[in-house]
Parts: C-alpha cells; sequence; structure tokens
C-alpha cells in the first residue's frame, strides 16, 4: 500500500486507532527524513515526528478524505521545522 485511500482516512476520521496505525507505518519514516534534512539533528526530527503524529490525531475530524496525505503531513512537518530553526 503506497498510498492510503478514502476509507483509511475516513476511518481515521472517526477516531479510529489502526487506521492512525496504518498511516503513521506508512510515512512517519518519510516524516522523520524530511525533518533530518531540514534540522540535520535526530532527536529534533523524533520530536518532529511526534509532533506531527498528534497533530494529525487532534485534528482528524477536519480532514479532507480525497485529500493525499503525504501532502498534509508535509506541510505539518516542514512548518513545525520552520518554527524549530526559529527557536534555536
Amino acid at each position: 500500500m503506497s498510498s492510503i485511500d478514502s476509507s483509511i482516512i475516513r476511518r481515521l476520521m472517526a477516531g479510529d486507532e489502526v487506521a492512525f496505525r496504518i498511516i503513521y507505518d506508512l510515512h512517519s519514516g518519510k516524516v522523520y527524513q524530511l525533518a533530518y534534512r531540514f534540522l540535520k539533528d535526530a532527536s529534533w526530527s523524533e520530536e518532529i515526528v511526534q509532533d506531527v503524529f498528534l497533530k494529525l490525531w487532534l485534528n482528524r475530524e477536519g480532514l479532507n478524505e480525497q485529500g493525499d496525505m503525504w501532502v498534509y503531513l508535509y506541510v505539518i512537518s516542514k512548518r513545525l521545522c520552520l518554527n524549530k530553526l526559529r527557536e534555536i
């Protein structure tokens, strides 16, 4: 499974933790790689992964079930990385 279909997103939106885990398993490595490219720090990159998926869970009800999950996660990841770079 290389992309998330709308049924998984609908399940996530309804609070399905298995759907969340599927999305996490599929995308957490890419989020980490993106964060590491920005931050050049493993622990900060791990923190970004946690923050991204926390935001996904907390904001799941507002997702677009037809949207591209990776694009959504990419935007959150990039924003959090840029915020982290401003802090240091």
